[in-house]
């Protein structure tokens, strides 16, 4: 293992990066966020930390996730990953509609055949991208372009979840006042469908999902500014600041004003706090 083959652009605009690596067990890396990040799980398992969840992909697992959240890669058997790093909106004109495990992050597990298709597609862009002859993204494109949509044609239910995908970006805006009656109409569903297809998609209702929106971004200003929770709930327009005192205290297991503290403990010396987002 701890074979890496890595092939990129530096073409202005391209924004395109292929390569093949073997990681061993134990093995925790960054991943890249500042592109959408395709990855084709060959060998072994990983963990993905992301927007403070923990998700595992196992052997076949075809993966796509969006830009700009930090993701945390952590080996638990040992890996063997083809991978590509693209511009999606630059370069290619459509959304993906595969099955959604968290906003912003897609899975497939393609069967045998499907897969092997895949593999030899993600194979030749990494030689394209190699090659590097004249025009040789716009084909290293169309590749990718090809692997987007084989998935979307793989997803039985890719309206359905291309509407909660959409719902649940609607309930990420914090500002957004729209009820779940609207929310489910927008999405062309009945109000009960709307709840059943979305806690089937991310385990919980759309309030739930929704006060957890609230939280992690309590949480984060918590974190990064001195306001009180008080200011905090001004800012997101939230109107019962003693309600999400509660709430708060009932996710994390303490209040803000420990929690804020804790958190400084921890910058300063790390050994001494419990982690972010820990109940201890």
């Amino acid at each position: 293992m701890g074979r890496k083959e890595t092939f990129r652009s530096s073409d202005t605009g391209c924004e395109l990066y292929s390569g093949l690596h073997e990681h061993l067990h134990g093995d925790r890396f960054w991943g890249h966020n500042r592109n959408w990040n395709l990855l084709l799980n060959q060998e072994g398992k990983i963990r993905l930390e992301i927007k403070g969840r923990l998700l595992d992909f196992e052997k076949g697992s075809l993966v796509l996730i969006e830009p700009e959240f930090p993701r945390k890669f952590v080996v638990m058997e040992n890996w063997q990953v083809q991978w590509i790093h693209f511009n999606l909106d630059l370069h290619v004109p459509f959304t993906p509609e595969w099955p959604t495990l968290i906003p912003g992050v897609f899975r497939l597990l393609p069967e045998k055949a499907d897969f092997s298709k895949f593999k030899a597609l993600f194979a030749e862009v990494r030689q394209i991208c190699r090659i590097r002859r004249l025009g040789w993204y716009r084909l290293a494109y169309c590749l990718v372009q090809e692997i987007i949509l084989r998935g979307n044609m793989l997803n039985e239910s890719g309206l359905d979840s291309r509407h909660i995908e959409f719902a649940s970006r609607m309930l990420e805006n914090l500002g957004s006042v729209e009820n779940m009656g609207e929310l489910a109409e927008k999405c062309s569903l009945s109000r009960a469908g709307f709840f059943e297809k979305f806690k089937e998609t991310f385990g919980v209702t759309p309030g739930e999902y929704r006060e957890q929106q609230v939280l992690s971004r309590v949480q984060e200003l918590l974190e990064t500014t001195s306001m009180s929770l008080k200011e905090i709930a001004g800012v997101m327009k939230y109107d019962n600041v003693f309600y999400l005192s509660l709430r708060f205290k009932k996710k994390f297991g303490i209040s803000s004003r420990e929690y804020r503290a804790r958190y400084r403990a921890t910058l300063s010396h790390p050994s001494s706090a419990a982690p972010r987002g820990s109940k201890n």
